[in-house]
């Protein structure tokens, strides 16, 4: 998920005023997928958002610097401490109130001249169909919703950023999906929905192979995200439910449209 601050904003026009007010009553928009990027190994598609999301210039949007916000730390570039913090902390990490206000006030204040994102990752691991498995098993226990293509959030980072963000110049929430399909460039058939490596992305695979990244984004105002701990955790797990299902529909869509293109 990722924060934008609220300067440019008349610039980037990604929201406008009456659009808050009448977005929950509007009918979504169709999906319509753009390509915006070609490669010879990986292309990259974007779909529409859920809700209307509007923008004079797209390309202005890639253009603001980022930050992460994981592991007790917002960084832009990894340090000797970020990776000791991972080695400490375990994946339910979450600051305390006295942390929390300073680490946020220093990033607030060196931000506050220029449009930013703050990109937080609620999942913390990367998806794997054991850590699939097993989650389900222990969320089966206790009552969780049952995943096929996410694992369960975790509460803690994402009640963090929230928090310090609420009421400052982040104005916008986006909940971003990413979807990876592999295809044959000769026949254009679908060979696996499986995310590339880092090898891949350098080249070092088959060169009949392509991978195509389909982006899909949610967009928010963070005042409509509840601030009560309770509330705030059903949300991001309401968030998580619907991306299962849009993995599942998106995954099907190009399935079927895949094998009526190869008939």
């Amino acid at each position: 998920m990722t924060l934008l601050n609220n300067d440019e904003l008349d610039r980037l026009n990604i929201f406008s005023d009456s659009e808050d007010e009448s977005a929950e009553k509007k009918a979504p928009p169709k999906e319509e997928k753009k390509e915006v990027k070609k490669g010879s190994k990986i292309r990259f598609k974007i779909l529409n958002n859920e809700e209307p999301f509007f923008a004079k210039d797209l390309s202005t949007m890639l253009i603001p610097k980022n930050k992460f916000f994981t592991w007790f730390e917002i960084w832009g570039i990894p340090t000797f401490d970020y990776f000791t913090h991972i080695s400490q902390a375990d994946e339910n990490w979450e600051m305390d109130g006295e942390t929390l206000v300073t680490v946020f006030q220093n990033f607030l204040e060196s931000s506050s001249n220029i449009t930013q994102w703050l990109t937080l990752f609620p999942e913390v691991n990367m998806f794997t169909e054991k850590d699939l498995r097993m989650q389900n098993i222990s969320g089966e226990k206790h009552y969780l919703p049952i995943f096929e293509h996410v694992l369960y959030p975790r509460f803690g980072g994402f009640a963090n950023a929230i928090g310090g963000l609420y009421k400052t110049n982040f104005t916008r929430l986006y909940d971003v999906t990413l979807l990876y399909y592999n295809r044959n460039k000769t026949t254009g058939e679908i060979m696996s929905f499986e995310p590339p490596s880092l090898l891949n992305i350098f080249g070092l695979r088959d060169w009949n192979v392509e991978t195509v990244i389909l982006v899909n984004v949610a967009g928010k105002f963070l005042s409509r995200v509840p601030l009560k701990r309770n509330k705030l955790e059903k949300y991001l797990e309401n968030r998580w439910i619907k991306k299962d299902k849009l993995i599942k529909k998106l995954q099907k869509r190009i399935m079927k449209e895949n094998e009526m293109a190869l008939q």
